[in-house]
């Protein structure tokens, strides 16, 4: 298999993968902790609550929810719907043709 087969096929196993099996990624975890420190297991509940609840954040990029999830960590923001200081809003990228989210502050 050549370099350009390789890189292609690994970027449709990410496109491919479940948030959830994103955020079980050692080093997706360990960013959290250093964000949030001992809250960062009931964060990470709460965004996999919220994306398995919405059928557009289910088909979402991994990499954009993990990325959104980390702004609302960084700012110390809980992203809870029924809280409203954060959220995980999903929409359709023209360009790429992809499903991705982002944070917005509520």
């Amino acid at each position: 298999m050549n370099k350009l087969n390789k890189v292609m096929s690994e970027q449709v196993t990410t496109a491919r993968q479940s948030a959830k099996d994103f955020f079980e990624r050692g080093s997706v975890r360990q960013k959290f902790e250093e964000l949030l420190g001992k809250k960062a297991p009931a964060f990470i509940t709460s965004v996999l609550q919220i994306v398995a609840s919405n059928e557009l954040l289910k088909r979402a990029d991994p990499t954009s929810v993990y990325h959104a999830a980390a702004t609302a960590a960084t700012l110390d923001l809980p992203l809870n719907n029924n809280l409203g200081f954060a959220y995980l809003v999903p929409y359709n990228d023209k360009k790429s043709g992809r499903q991705l989210a982002q944070f917005q502050i509520g």
